[in-house]
Parts: C-alpha cells; structure tokens; sequence
C-alpha cells in the first residue's frame, strides 16, 4: 500500500508564493459558485435561513483564501434574498424550474467568461448539475470543486479531465462507489487513489481524524481539524476555499491539500465552542491561518 504524504503547515506554506505589488483585483482570478434550490432555503424566511448565509461564506471564504472577486449564482427566486448577507460577492441570478437551477447555455457561457475557477453543487438538490459540469468541461479550461448535491451528477460523466475536485465524506462516497462504509474504511487508501485514478478526477475523502487527498498517482493526508467541523456547511466553507485556491492559480491537487489543511486548521484556531460554531466562525478563522503560512 502507497504510502501517503503528511500535509504540513511546510507544505502549504510552499503553494503561497509572494505577490507581486503590480497586481490588481483581476491577477488573482474570479471565484463563481454554484448553488441553491428551494428545498435548501427553509421558506419562507429566506433571509433568515443558515443555508443562505453558508452560500454566502462560500463567496467570502474564497476572497478569504486569495480570488481577487467572487460571485454566486443562484436560483432566480434566491437573488434578491441574498443581497443583505452578501458583502463581498456578486450575485448572478440563474433561471429555475420547479424550485431548482435548470441548465441555460447563455448563462453559462457568460459565467465562464470571467470565471477563473467554479464550485458546483452546494444546496443544488435536483438542479442540473451535470449538464452545466459537462458543458464547462467541453466548452472552457476552468477548474472546479464539486460537492454535495453535485456528486450524483459526476457518476454519468466519463472523463472529468482531471479538472475536478470531488469532496465527498464516507456518505457520499459510499454511494458514488457502490461500496459500505465499512468497506470502505478497510482499505481507504487504495480505493480512493483508483477511484480518483479511474475517473480522470482529484478527489478529496472528508473525515476525522483524517481526510484523503489524491490525483490516482500521490496520496495526501491531512490530520488537521476538530470535531468543530461536525456541522452542515463545514464541507461548503471547504468548497469555497478550494475555489478560491483555484480562481488565483493554484493547481487542483494542490488546492485540494491546502484547503483541506486550512479548514482544519480553521477549526483548531476557533474559539467558539464545538455545539455552537457555525460556517461563519471558521471563515473568521482564515486570515490567521493564512498569517501562520504567508508570513
């Protein structure tokens, strides 16, 4: 069995290189995520919902980390709702059908002219997340993270070009391979790097103590985190991070492994106790992280 590689604090600190004074908000890339449906929204008190506000700590988590701008795309019904918990994000509204995104080529194809990187799949239900995935690999050279409600839709599509990051936990991976969880946890390691051989992807196996990164040839692990992260929308806050890490230019393996280190270490560097933190408080967390390994 391959041996993996530790994330350390070293490693990460590696993929931050010094930036250039002569930059602008545009050198460091356009952050765009994908998300949202009417099941996930907890109507009709949109603007109080916790599924609103973690869809908007994925646009600041990625600013967070580095994307020069970010904008979230959400259903038509959601726009107007997010406008006061949204502060640093543009808000791109999404044609819908029956409570869920629905795919619009015009749409996609004017998010993809400014993207840099994408995130798909957070609170997306039953929306259309494979054909808007397939199109953007056929059509344009972004890379993206795709998560949650997004993952079913990876199953149907060949070759993911190794452009995408699949973030699942045990749950979810359980079900994109057909095997238990208890399987699974025998021989973590080897099933990860074949699935993520097989399937042209990086992926990224959510868990504590640990979570598996690998491309199919190197596998990482990050011992990062706490049971603080045991909360919806911790595995959202890693999407938004990741494609942050990808909007400025980080390669997708090594997006992967340095967000996966930062939300962990996001946890370990949050006050707020383990029953109340809440997506918010580990965003708050990423400019100390980020001191800990720009500096």
């Amino acid at each position: 069995m391959i041996e993996p590689i530790l994330v350390t604090k070293d490693l990460v600190k590696e993929c931050f290189p010094k930036r250039n004074i002569n930059s602008n908000k545009g050198t460091f890339g356009h952050a765009v995520i994908i998300g949202g449906s009417a099941k996930y929204v907890g109507a009709p008190q949109f603007t109080s919902s916790a599924s609103l506000a973690t869809i908007s700590a994925l646009g600041k988590a990625s600013m967070r980390v580095g994307a020069g701008t970010s904008q979230i795309a959400v259903p038509d019904f959601l726009a107007t709702n997010l406008y006061s918990l949204t502060l640093y994000s543009a808000i791109y509204s999404l044609k819908s059908k029956n409570g869920n995104i629905e795919f619009d080529k015009t749409q996609i194809d004017e998010l993809m002219h400014r993207a840099t990187a994408f995130a798909i799949g957070m609170g997306m239900d039953k929306g259309d997340a494979k054909n808007i995935v397939q199109y953007i690999l056929d059509n344009g050279s972004q890379n993206m993270v795709i998560d949650a409600d997004g993952l079913g839709s990876t199953s149907d599509i060949k070759d993911l070009k190794n452009r995408c990051i699949l973030t699942p936990h045990l749950k979810e991976f359980s079900r994109l391979t057909n095997l238990s969880i208890e399987d699974i946890k025998k021989d973590s390691i080897s099933i990860c790097q074949n699935y993520a051989k097989n399937r042209g992807c990086i992926l990224v196996l959510k868990g504590t103590p640990e979570t598996i990164i690998t491309d199919g040839k190197i596998v990482y692990k990050n011992t990062t985190g706490n049971v603080s992260l045991a909360k919806g929308g911790s595995g959202d806050v890693l999407s938004g991070i990741i494609c942050g890490l990808l909007a400025w230019g980080l390669d997708p393996i090594r997006a992967a492994y340095c967000g996966s280190y930062i939300l962990g270490r996001c946890a370990e560097l949050n006050k707020v106790n383990e029953y109340s933190t809440l997506p918010e408080d580990i965003v708050s967390q990423i400019p100390k992280v980020l001191d800990e390994v720009v500096l």
